[in-house]
């Protein structure tokens, strides 16, 4: 699902450069991925979605090159395979709770809305429990239910890489593990791989493989 070799990246007018020299994970693997605090796992899911690219490297996905797509490219590429939740869960204001859920379809070229949809969108709400906060607006949601829309909204597009930046941290622990038991859930049905970068050493058990970042980036 995801091969790269060589990666280079740095940000604009210097700062944090990214180098990983190799980087393999299977199809529907559950792949953990923990770390220090700026050493670029973000970064990483980032460039695997196809949100940056790299500026050296190979790096494919799901067996597209990402090197070799400009930015319409990924972005069509992004709404079609990735569900990325992001650590900020990146809402938007002006739409309600369903309308978050439901916002790849209005950006991503190639998907279509219909009542299949709507009915996966609510059914994901009633798992996550916040089919009654569907009306709601962002900013009157508490956080962990905006994390909550965020993972509906990664997982209604059944995509086939799907990108955790931090999906449980502003959850309760009995929470926690409801909600990756519904992310572990889904992602098997769909046969999905999934990458979560994570500080929470208690859920690493739960993976089929746990990557230390800081290694990672050593070898490069």
């Amino acid at each position: 699902m995801i091969a790269a070799r060589d990666i280079a990246f740095a940000y604009p007018r210097g700062g944090f450069a990214l180098k990983v020299s190799q980087l393999d994970v299977a199809p529907a693997e559950r792949v953990g991925v923990i770390g220090p605090s700026g050493t670029g796992k973000t970064t990483l899911l980032n460039l695997l979605a196809g949100l940056s690219r790299p500026d050296a490297g190979t790096l494919s996905v799901a067996g597209t090159d990402l090197t070799a797509l400009g930015e319409a490219g990924r972005r069509r590429f992004r709404a079609t395979h990735v569900g990325f939740i992001f650590q900020n869960f990146a809402l938007v204001d002006y739409l309600n709770a369903y309308e978050n859920i439901l916002y790849p379809y209005r950006v991503g070229l190639g998907l279509k809305l219909d009542s299949q949809v709507r009915e996966r969108a609510h059914a994901l709400a009633d798992a996550c429990g916040i089919a009654n906060r569907l009306k709601s607006h962002p900013q009157a949601l508490s956080g962990g239910e905006q994390q909550r829309v965020a993972i509906c909204r990664a997982l209604v597009t059944r995509p086939r890489l799907i990108l955790a930046d931090e999906a449980t941290g502003n959850l309760d622990p009995e929470t926690k593990e409801v909600i990756l038991d519904l992310l572990f859930a889904r992602a098997a049905e769909m046969e999905a791989t999934v990458l979560a970068v994570t500080h929470d050493h208690d859920l690493l058990p739960r993976f089929d493989r746990v990557i230390d970042f800081s290694t990672l980036r050593q070898a490069a």
